[in-house]
């Protein structure tokens, strides 16, 4: 019985760890939302509101599918386990979880592999893509440029999505310089 308590608590303060995790990987992405509105060479999302709002919301609910009982537990086993034996019984339910994450958000590659028109929203879910990726990151920006020529996606996609980058790459650099 003792053992059971121990791993309760255990799994709470991993669930507490995972948590926070989500909600400081949005922190950071809302941060960079209000950097890009300042940016002029964003003018095309702030001059619209429709835009504008879409990818406000679309920050705010971002990866909120974790929260869904088909993701929440074998994410949180598999990125903040109690142990390793979770995390090795938890693999296949993880595999079955992230297939469900990638066709449930639009802002992951694998859900628009097959989106040929460059649409508003399919701009939108590669900016998402591409906040998501420097929020939970501080990789170089050449290795998001390799990544980027590596998805499974139609070249208007790739494109779009090196030029974003260039602005952000572009932008950054000008504020850490400032």
């Amino acid at each position: 019985m003792f053992n059971f308590i121990k791993r309760y608590r255990q799994r709470k303060k991993q669930e507490k760890k995972f948590n926070n995790y989500i909600f400081q990987h949005k922190a950071k992405m809302i941060k960079l939302f209000y950097e890009i509105l300042q940016w002029q060479d964003c003018e095309w999302i702030t001059k619209d509101v429709r835009i504008l709002n879409e990818l406000w919301y679309r920050i705010l609910e971002h990866d909120d599918s974790l929260y869904s009982k088909a993701e929440y537990k074998a994410f949180r086993a598999h990125y903040y386990p109690i142990d390793i034996y979770e995390k090795i019984d938890n693999e296949e339910k993880f595999e079955e979880a992230l297939e469900h994450h990638y066709r449930t958000n639009d802002h992951h590659w694998q859900y628009r592999k097959d989106y040929n028109v460059l649409t508003l929203d399919v701009k939108l879910a590669c900016v998402e893509n591409l906040i998501d990726w420097i929020a939970r990151k501080s990789d170089p920006y050449s290795k998001y440029y390799d990544i980027i020529d590596s998805l499974d996606v139609p070249v208007t996609q790739r494109d779009f999505m090196k030029d974003f980058l260039s602005i952000i790459e572009k932008n950054i650099k000008e504020q850490v310089d400032d």
